[in-house]
C-alpha cells in the first residue's frame, strides 16, 4: 500500500475525470472502479488502471481495494446529479448506500484515507447573504440534499475511531469543461453557437461558482494532509449572479443579448436565492484557496466545450 496510490470511485464522472488526470500527471498510481455492465462515455488516461466490478457494493468495492491497494479512496459517486436519477430508491442507493458499502469493505483494511464528496445542498437554506460555514444547520430542503446528508453523516459517524480517516468535502457549485449537456454552460454554448434562443430563469440567484481545477486541487490537498474525520467546505466565498455568468458566456461567444430569454423559465420552488460558502476551515487546515475567477473559468469552460465539439465533428 502506498500513500501515493488512489482508488477513485466515480472516476468516469465530470469531476472524477479531472481528478484522475491530475493524479496521473502528479505521478500517483491510480485505479478506477468501473461497472461491468456499463460502458463509460469518456476514457481515462492510459496510465490509470481500470478495475471492473459487477456492482459497487461491499464485495465489488472490496475487489477494487484488493486490486488497487490504495492509500486513499476518493468517493465521487453520487446519484441525483442527473435529473432522471432522483427517485427515492436511486438517491438512497447512490449516496448513503455507496458509503455503507465502502465502509463495510474497509472493515478489515486499516490505514486507508477516504475523501468523500459532499454537497452544499446538505445545509439548511440560508436566510441571509452571509457565507455558509460548517456550523450551519444540516436541514436539506431537497431529496438530493437529504440523500447527500445521509451519506455524509453515516460516513462521519461510523468511521470515527477506526483506522480509516473519513474526510468530507462539501463542494459548492463546481463547473468546467466536461459537464453534462443539461448543465447551464454546456446548454448555453450549444444554443448560442447555433444562433438559437436560450430559455432561462430570471437569473437572480446568487451562487458560489468553483472551477473544476480548484475543486480537484482541494481533493488532492485533502488526500495529502492529515485531516480529522470531519466536514470541510470547498467554496470561493464569492457570490455571482447566474445572470452575470450567462452574460459572460454570451460575450465570449459574441452572441446577441436578444437570444437570452431571461424569465422564460420558472425558478425551482425549492431553490434558495443566495448560496455562498465559507471555506476558512479548509483553507486553514490545508492552505488551499480557489485561484480561478468566474470570468477565467467561464472562458476555459467554453474553450473546452468548443474543442470537444470540434474533435467530435472531425
Amino acid at each position: 500500500m502506498s500513500q501515493r496510490s488512489a482508488l477513485v470511485l466515480g472516476a468516469f464522472g465530470f469531476i472524477g475525470r479531472h481528478l484522475t488526470r491530475r493524479l496521473v500527471r502528479d505521478g500517483w498510481e491510480v485505479s478506477a472502479a468501473a461497472l461491468a455492465d456499463r460502458s463509460p462515455r469518456r476514457t481515462l488516461p492510459k496510465e490509470a488502471t481500470t478495475v471492473t466490478v459487477a456492482k459497487l457494493d461491499s464485495d465489488g468495492i472490496g475487489t477494487a481495494l484488493d486490486a488497487a491497494r490504495p492509500g486513499v479512496v476518493f468517493n465521487l459517486v453520487a446519484a441525483g446529479v442527473e435529473p432522471n436519477s432522483r427517485d427515492p430508491e436511486s438517491l438512497a442507493a447512490g449516496n448513503a448506500g455507496i458509503v455503507a458499502s465502502l465502509l463495510s469493505a474497509l472493515q478489515d483494511r486499516n490505514g486507508i484515507r477516504v475523501i468523500h464528496t459532499g454537497s452544499w445542498s446538505e445545509y439548511a437554506d440560508p436566510t441571509s447573504n452571509t457565507p455558509i460555514s460548517e456550523e450551519h444547520p444540516i436541514a436539506p430542503s431537497t431529496a438530493y440534499g437529504t440523500a447527500k446528508a445521509e451519506g455524509t453523516l453515516l460516513g462521519l459517524r461510523q468511521s470515527r475511531g477506526t483506522g480509516n480517516p473519513f474526510t468530507v468535502l462539501r463542494l459548492f457549485h463546481v463547473y468546467g469543461p466536461g459537464e453534462a449537456p443539461h448543465r447551464l454552460l454546456p446548454y448555453l454554448v450549444d444554443r448560442l453557437t447555433r444562433g438559437e434562443p436560450a430559455d432561462l430563469t430570471a437569473g437572480t440567484q446568487i451562487r458560489d461558482f468553483v472551477y473544476v481545477s480548484d475543486a480537484v486541487d482541494a481533493l488532492v490537498a485533502a488526500a495529502t494532509t492529515d485531516l480529522e474525520t470531519e466536514p470541510f467546505n470547498v467554496a470561493t466565498g464569492i457570490g455571482t449572479a447566474v445572470a452575470d455568468v450567462v452574460r459572460m458566456v454570451a460575450a465570449e461567444l459574441d452572441a446577441p443579448n436578444h437570444l437570452l430569454r431571461f424569465g422564460a423559465l420558472e425558478s425551482r420552488p425549492d431553490e434558495p436565492e443566495t448560496v455562498i460558502g465559507n471555506a476558512a476551515r479548509f483553507s486553514t487546515a490545508t492552505g488551499w484557496s480557489a485561484r480561478t475567477s468566474v470570468a477565467a473559468g467561464v472562458r476555459r469552460t467554453i474553450q473546452g466545450i468548443t474543442s470537444d465539439t470540434a474533435r467530435q465533428q472531425a
